[in-house]
């Protein structure tokens, strides 16, 4: 101050700053749609848990998925996926492999009763309802079994 000299002026002040969480992913579904000797047309089921106490939103969410070791399925969802705090939403991707290409024992596979072992990787583009959250890449890689419902 420029007549009182150096003062100091005590200040404080509180508050809460919310920890961001990544989303868990994973598979919980694979439903085969329509199987030929040449080819298999699936439906993958993608749940998506927002731990959060406020909403999230994936876009541009590129996927990979490994089925007992056959590198079978990958894409891109074009849509935008919105979570709510606390909430989960699912996601259904349509995936076709030509089973020519990946022999008969991907073919085997999709006719067993077996549980499936899948590893699952990716990233996306993640929001959130924040006002000062910027959005950022989020890495996923996650695995586990599921089962084949036809």
């Amino acid at each position: 101050m420029p007549i009182l000299g150096f003062t100091e002026i005590p200040v404080e002040k509180s508050g809460m700053f919310p920890v961001v969480k990544a989303p868990k992913i994973s598979a919980s579904k694979l439903s085969v749609k329509n199987l030929s000797f040449t080819k298999a047309d699936l439906e993958l089921v993608l749940d998506i848990d927002n731990p959060n106490a406020f909403g999230v939103s994936l876009k541009d969410l590129n996927y990979n998925v490994n089925i007992n070791g056959l590198n079978t399925i990958s894409g891109t969802t074009s849509s935008e996926i919105n979570i709510s705090e606390k909430g989960k939403n699912t996601v259904k991707v349509p995936v076709s492999f030509n089973l020519l290409q990946l022999g008969r024992s991907a073919y085997n596979l999709l006719k067993s009763d077996q549980p499936l072992e899948y590893s699952l990787s990716g990233s996306s583009n993640i929001g959130a309802t924040l006002p000062f959250f910027d959005v950022s890449t989020y890495d996923f890689d996650r695995s586990g079994t599921l089962n084949i419902f036809n």
